[in-house]
């Protein structure tokens, strides 16, 4: 069964009808105090921007319902209501971050040790980052627990978001193909760099665990792994990827939608997957996406082998070191 917006059994396009049961509009009070907070932090470079800058009654209960829905509801949440030519990029940018401080610390992105990333395209993109390219991105994972998108500005054509829900999948699967659910829960280890830094044991891609479906979905560097460690992914496992990337992609299923200016999209990273078609940007109109990755203080009953290897790629970041190479994959962006 497709279960409602706070079921255990997951959401699908077809029970929401839509994004508006994820979205929720800010009032006029909300808006009123993150105007205020953000006047108040001006000095201030937006990544330095703390909780304690944006400590207010309103903010406060605004955040706790956020992270309500996105670690114990459906999992995600679209924040709608603020203005970005009103506040300016760079205060739209301190906005987002002190509001997303609320649920907790913020990780860096790459080498470079940026805890905002611009998703744009990029010309200089040695590393085949899929936020710094215009291609389209599959549903999938990124590697912390909480993210973050903030819409600036949309492209001339394209850019869709989307959102699926892993409960809905590991549903669907439950009844259509329960021995690839079997193998999706064992997993297989990876290999983000290509230099033969395995993960510390299986990367499940589909589990549930104390009774929450978690998954990570970065299938791509099973096959880095493989070439480490000399043999192939298992054909069992391929097959059941490809019956999971075929079920997050049913229209019935994933919820598409444009991330308008001034909103921000933030979920459970193991709980919902994303994923963006592609764009194309004019002169006139450059697509740019704030992006955070957040560590929550407490983590949800997800395999250890995630959080551990959150914690590898915030260590070789801050050691301004690679964790994610695609080019090492053969991927071309």
């Amino acid at each position: 069964m497709t279960a409602t917006l706070d079921g255990s059994a997951g959401w699908t396009a077809e029970s929401l009808g839509g994004r508006g049961p994820l979205t929720r509009s800010l009032s006029d009070g909300e808006i009123a105090a993150v105007q205020r907070l953000t006047r108040l932090v001006e000095g201030q470079r937006p990544e330095e921007v703390g909780r304690a800058d944006f400590a207010d009654p309103a903010i406060d209960a605004l955040m706790e319902e956020v992270r309500d829905r996105v670690e114990q509801g459906p999992g995600a949440i679209i924040l709608s209501g603020l203005d970005v030519a009103g506040l300016g990029e760079t205060n739209f940018a301190r906005a987002v971050v002190g509001l997303c401080a609320h649920l907790g610390t913020l990780a860096p992105q790459s080498p470079r040790r940026d805890r905002i990333g611009y998703v744009r395209k990029e010309a200089d993109n040695p590393d085949a980052r899929g936020y710094q390219s215009d291609i389209e991105l599959m549903p999938h994972t990124d590697f912390h627990e909480i993210v973050a998108l903030a819409g600036v500005s949309r492209a001339a054509e394209g850019g869709l978001s989307g959102l699926v829900s892993l409960a809905a999948i590991h549903d669907i699967m439950a009844r259509e193909d329960p021995d690839a659910l079997a193998v999706l829960a064992e997993g297989y280890p990876h290999d983000t760099t290509g230099d033969g830094l395995l993960s510390e044991g299986p990367m499940p891609v589909l589990t549930r665990q104390s009774g929450l479906v978690s998954g990570y979905a970065q299938g791509l560097f099973m096959f880095t792994a493989s070439r480490t460690l000399g043999e192939e992914v298992p054909a069992k496992l391929v097959a059941a990827m490809k019956t999971f990337a075929e079920i997050a992609r049913r229209p019935d299923v994933i919820v598409e939608f444009m991330l308008e200016p001034g909103e921000i999209m933030i979920w459970h990273n193991f709980r919902v997957l994303h994923s963006r078609s592609n764009f194309r940007d004019d002169a006139a109109h450059r697509r740019l996406i704030l992006r955070l990755w957040i560590n929550p203080d407490t983590s949800l009953p997800v395999p250890p082998v995630y959080l551990s290897q959150r914690a590898r790629f915030d260590a070789m970041h801050a050691a301004g070191q690679p964790a994610i190479v695609y080019t090492q994959t053969g991927i071309r962006i």
